[in-house]
């Protein structure tokens, strides 16, 4: 194993995109090389003429590439001018062993690296698609408080006397169309809908508030659940990012292994000519390629700031400089600050059901052939991850809420790492950046959005089933061991899956 992974240097979409680079660069230096070599085989025919021209393409080519083969084609292109006198079998050599071979090669590794790009495409597409629809409810739970907020406003400006007076005319039947006032003078319909227009203009803004609030707490629910799906589109970018890097390793492992090979051949044709050809070869077989080091060097050179940035939620009331009565910012406040009380709590739960579930999987081994460790693995990173969003939220929001209340600012680990923006209309997006962590084992797959681990709704009925199944089937004896696993914590059906 090499001390420096592609999937360590290579993250996230900037990440993505030096990966295609240079998997992409590989792959047409391998074809380009192919060419020359072609081109060799061609010369070798003309003679003298061509060596010269083909040991300047070989020098360019040595400029393009990196690590080890930078000499390897070098010294081949110093050699070349060397080779005086060549003949048909040094010609035959490098058409069928070297020149087709590395064609095919070539044509291989990008047939193989179309389906690796495009899965990751689609995966990039719907992190970006999860952003704007939590852009969309974003904007919309803003405009929802602002719209709301105004109401309030109005309905303070109404004198108290009217606003006291509308429950009375919201329970006035018309069933007269005139009384008598005082002396004996009846008053018309018209001044009588004139003295009840203010209240029954207070009565039709309280209709639009009650409506407004009940709008902005469905857009809110939206919202919540927008932003965590963003996250959770996020990490499955990063599990499906990690298992094409490795597959990336592995085709640049296997193309400069193959160069090597190549050139291994080349030299062992020219060993074969006259003694006038015995200090070339001996140059020639000077040549090392070190496959090994050319991977950490190409790694290390892509090697950029491993953060992770989480998306956090930004709520109307948590800037002090939006219009809202004190009350209210409270309330909603409180409202947020408990919302992720419950997901931090879930969450934690759900951490505690891994961790008994892997620490009886050590106790029944029979019973740890059915769980896969990689996705455990996984799922403790994904709730590791989500715990970072809720409580960076939960600290934000406590934060401005401790400030009104006259409160001790809260502490919290990460509460250096946020950077914040502002849209062009005022709304702001925050980000959690915390140090990477990288993944202890290989996950098997890119984990989807709807059975990913790190929900924060958690399944029990079918982990239970697939405990009782098992235990039935394997160890009828035990199965009081499944009521204290299953009593103990949250189990998901992503962890368990038996075959009865």
């Amino acid at each position: 194993m090499t001390t420096e992974q592609f999937r360590d240097c290579f993250i996230g979409e900037k990440g993505y995109e030096a990966l295609k680079k240079l998997i992409r660069s590989g792959n047409e230096l391998c074809t380009d090389v192919a060419k020359c070599w072609q081109e060799r085989c061609d010369l070798e025919v003309a003679y003298a003429k061509g060596l010269r021209k083909n040991s300047e393409a070989f020098q360019k080519l040595s400029g393009r590439s990196k690590g080890s083969l930078v000499q390897g084609l070098g010294v081949i292109s110093t050699q070349t001018n060397n080779e005086s006198e060549a003949h048909s079998l040094i010609a035959n050599t490098i058409l069928n062993k070297i020149c087709l071979p590395m064609k095919n090669l070539a044509d291989t590794q990008l047939k193989a690296r179309k389906p690796i790009e495009d899965i990751l495409n689609g995966k990039f597409k719907a992190w970006k698609d999860k952003k704007d629809i939590d852009i969309k409810y974003r904007q919309r739970q803003f405009e929802n408080s602002k719209e709301i907020e105004s109401l309030y406003l109005k309905m303070d400006e109404i004198p108290k006397t009217t606003k006291n007076s509308v429950k009375e005319v919201s329970k006035e039947v018309p069933l007269v169309t005139a009384c008598i006032f005082p002396g004996g003078r009846y008053s018309s319909n018209n001044e009588k809908s004139t003295a009840s227009s203010s209240p029954k203009q207070t009565l039709n803004m309280e209709m639009s508030l009650r409506k407004a609030e009940q709008e902005l707490e469905k857009t809110e629910r939206k919202y919540h659940d927008a932003t965590k799906d963003v996250e959770i589109a996020r990490q499955t970018c990063d599990a499906e990012m990690c298992r094409s890097c490795d597959q990336m390793q592995t085709m640049e492992l296997d193309r400069i292994n193959e160069m090597e090979k190549f050139i291994q051949t080349y030299t062992t044709a020219v060993k074969t000519l006259t003694d006038t050809m015995n200090q070339i070869t001996q140059d020639l077989y000077a040549i090392r390629i070190t496959p090994q080091d050319d991977i950490v060097t190409e790694a290390k050179l892509n090697v950029q700031t491993t953060e992770t940035e989480i998306l956090l939620y930004d709520i109307y009331a948590q800037n002090d400089h939006n219009a809202m009565s004190q009350e209210r910012r409270v309330l909603s406040l409180m409202h947020w600050i408990q919302m992720l009380k419950q997901d931090i709590e879930i969450q934690k739960r759900s951490k505690n059901g891994i961790e008994n579930l892997q620490g009886f999987c050590k106790q029944n081994q029979n019973f740890s052939t059915s769980v896969n460790p990689s996705e455990i693995c996984v799922n403790r990173e994904s709730i590791r991850l989500l715990l970072c969003l809720y409580e960076g939220s939960l600290y934000q929001m406590e934060k401005v809420y401790n400030h009104v209340k006259h409160l001790p600012e809260p502490q919290y680990e990460y509460s250096q790492r946020f950077a914040k923006s502002y849209t062009d209309k005022n709304i702001p997006t925050t980000l959690l950046r915390i140090p990477f962590q990288p993944l202890s084992q290989n996950p098997p797959s890119a984990p989807s959005s709807t059975s990913f681990l790190a929900r924060s709704v958690p399944v029990v009925a079918t982990p239970v089933m697939a405990i009782n199944l098992y235990f039935h089937h394997h160890h009828p004896i035990q199965s009081n061991i499944k009521h204290q696993l299953v009593g103990q914590s949250i189990i998901y059906p992503m962890i368990i899956q038996h075959q009865v």
